[in-house]
């Protein structure tokens, strides 16, 4: 069998290599590491085959560890997704309804996220419509009043007017 490689190895100044070398018909690899100022010298020859089976088989557990995580990821985003999708429509849906006058509806919501803040600030605004809009009919009412008062208050002025017209011609 060729040994050259290892004579090679051997005279070279280096202290440590990996070299493909061909040893008796088959591609090997031959890793050596010299023991500082000893002479000695560890060497090995690994079969390239059981190298690359080795990273093959890692190479397709990767690939099916991506597979599998690619596919949780997606399921997950669905599902999240479809949650976002569903609060969304449910505020919008209490919002139309808000704007066409109902203001007996309200958001509900089970999350407690950020969608719970905002359905919680939305119920807040509708309920703070509806004392506006009360508000404004009392004081609608309270006009309603004193206008009536001050037209009765005129007709007896009116009426006094006359009196004193007529008392005086």
């Amino acid at each position: 069998a060729d040994k050259s490689f290892y004579e090679e190895a051997k005279a070279s100044e280096e202290l440590g290599s990996n070299n493909t070398v061909d040893y008796n018909g088959e591609e090997v690899k031959f890793i050596y590491n010299k023991i500082s100022d000893t002479g000695a010298m560890v060497a090995a020859l690994v079969p390239s085959s059981a190298l690359t089976s080795q990273a093959n088989s890692i190479k397709t557990l990767t690939v099916v560890i991506v597979v599998v995580a690619t596919l949780i990821a997606g399921f997950i985003g669905i599902i999240v997704s479809a949650g976002i999708g569903k609060a969304i429509r449910d505020i919008i849906n209490v919002l139309k309804k808000a704007s066409d006058g109902d203001l007996t509806v309200t958001v509900k919501t089970r999350s407690k996220d950020e969608f719970n803040v905002l359905s919680n600030s939305i119920n807040d605004m509708i309920v703070n419509m509806k004392e506006l809009i009360s508000k404004s009919a009392n004081v609608a009412t309270t006009v309603i009043s004193s206008s009536e008062n001050v037209q009765q208050n005129s007709e007896l002025l009116l009426t006094a007017s006359k009196d004193i017209s007529l008392a005086i011609s």
